[in-house]
């Protein structure tokens, strides 16, 4: 990966300036690595390349070639001196940047294919308006679901048990089915189908005669064999109801009972686990419903004014729960919940969901560079956790989540909406969050021209 740069003479006299050299003393080779921009601040920036992710500290370094403007998605070519890993931050010396055009950034930003120039034309069609919307995954009422369709334009729905209740498999289905022609860009439509004591779905006698079991249950009875047939069971009941998504698996480690989230996981060390996860993925994968692990970084042991809290150390939590996510990521999941626990060796002082500190810990160290999805954003209790005056969603996507799970989707919308308009939001940020998940819809078949 490292290589030695022949520089032209235009930078000569700037490469000792970085390293603090004249002509005539010895000073380290400046090697430099291209790739694309994933994400920066004033400080830091983050270069995804075709096999890996570096972060550097750019707080003392150049820029070379003046007007050209540093932006996610950009080529760039980053300067350095030392050794390149990527379990480090690298102390750049100086970088410079390539930006065409603000379309040609979308494209960069999904990796240049004839796919994703689908999606760098699907976002290039979208109003202000749609492209906020994508940012919204809203609790499904059949009541109002037309309505924040229409106005909303979320990038889906989510359903719980009392929107299953009392309806037979067809009318479901047929319920479903007019949300996906609202637009071109097809919606998201999803629930919690666990197994065990989370079962919206199969808990409803009209599916199935019984819910399905736990991860524990499948485990105890069938071992790992068992999770492949049961995860296609499950994701054919789902696409039969016109169900495209699964917040499921929970991938957390847990082998305490008196925890809360043990019973909704496999209970086991996390090298089991990791093979869990790595099976229901992939089931759910080949049989059209999309995964959502959760949740990361952790769900929390106690809780302190409604927000869990977990007090491992950074070690513990690297030896559980962080190998279980490279292990889903590793299978392909595409969408990870980003829960609201407080993970102290993280960030002590704000929920996950909320903690651009916390989000940055996916991209950088598990290299997981699809969508980010926040918990519920209207649930009591966070506004507390945010910055001045910013709302929960606002402050969720401003800190890196790409979508925001809404119990009122309306109140959320106008506050993303308001904040894109003041610039809280910044166009880059809104940018980054929807072509994510314009990409991972593509992939699922579910993008198309805005009409």
């Amino acid at each position: 990966m490292k290589k030695t740069v022949t520089l032209p003479a235009l930078f000569l006299a700037l490469l000792l300036f970085f390293t603090g050299c004249s002509f005539g003393e010895s000073r380290e080779e400046v090697h430099s690595i291209a790739g694309n921009v994933l994400e920066y601040s004033d400080t830091n920036l983050i270069l995804s390349t075709s096999t890996a992710q570096y972060q550097f500290d750019i707080s003392n370094a150049q820029q070379m070639e003046n007007g050209l403007v540093l932006a996610v998605g950009c080529q760039a070519v980053m300067y350095y001196t030392g050794e390149l890993t990527n379990q480090e931050v690298i102390q750049a010396q100086g970088y410079q940047v390539s930006r065409p055009s603000a379309a040609d950034e979308v494209v960069v930003a999904t990796g240049n294919t004839p796919e994703s120039s689908a999606v760098a034309d699907l976002y290039n069609s979208m109003t202000l308006e749609q492209k906020v919307g994508q940012l919204i995954l809203a609790n499904y009422d059949a009541a109002t679901a037309g309505e924040i369709a229409q106005n909303c334009h979320p990038a889906g729905f989510l359903l719980g048990s009392e929107d299953f209740a009392g309806k037979d498999a067809a009318a479901m289905a047929q319920e479903l089915a007019p949300y996906q022609t609202l637009e071109g860009v097809g919606l998201w439509l999803g629930t919690s189908e666990e197994g065990g004591t989370v079962v919206p779905v199969s808990g409803n006698s009209t599916y199935r005669s019984f819910p399905f079991y736990s991860p524990q249950q499948i485990y105890a009875s069938q071992g790992m064999a068992g999770f492949d047939s049961d995860t296609k069971e499950r994701c054919e009941l789902l696409a039969s109801l016109g169900l495209n998504l699964n917040l499921a698996p929970v991938i957390n480690v847990s082998t305490d009972p008196s925890q809360e989230i043990y019973s909704r996981t496999l209970g086991q060390d996390s090298e089991l686990t990791s093979q869990y996860v790595n099976d229901v993925v992939q089931a759910s994968l080949a049989s059209n419903v999309e995964p959502v692990l959760k949740y990361f970084p952790a769900y929390g042991t106690t809780q302190e004014n409604g927000i869990r809290v977990d007090d491992r150390s950074k070690e513990e939590l690297n030896a559980t729960d962080v190998v279980t996510y490279h292990a889903g990521v590793d299978a392909g999941a595409q969408a990870v919940l980003l829960g609201h626990c407080i993970v102290n060796c993280l960030d002590d002082t704000t929920p996950a969901s909320l903690s651009a500190s916390v989000i940055s810990q996916i991209r950088t160290n598990i290299g997981f560079s699809g969508v980010l999805i926040a918990d519920d954003v209207n649930q009591a209790g966070l506004e507390e956790y945010c910055s001045g005056s910013l709302s929960p969603a606002v402050q969720a996507v401003v800190s890196g989540a790409d979508l925001v799970i809404a119990s009122d989707p309306a109140a959320v919308y106008q506050q993303l909406y308001a904040a894109v308009q003041n610039g809280t939001l910044s166009q880059r940020r809104l940018m980054q969050a929807v072509v994510r998940t314009l990409t991972w819809k593509q992939s699922a078949g579910l993008a198309a021209a805005v009409e």
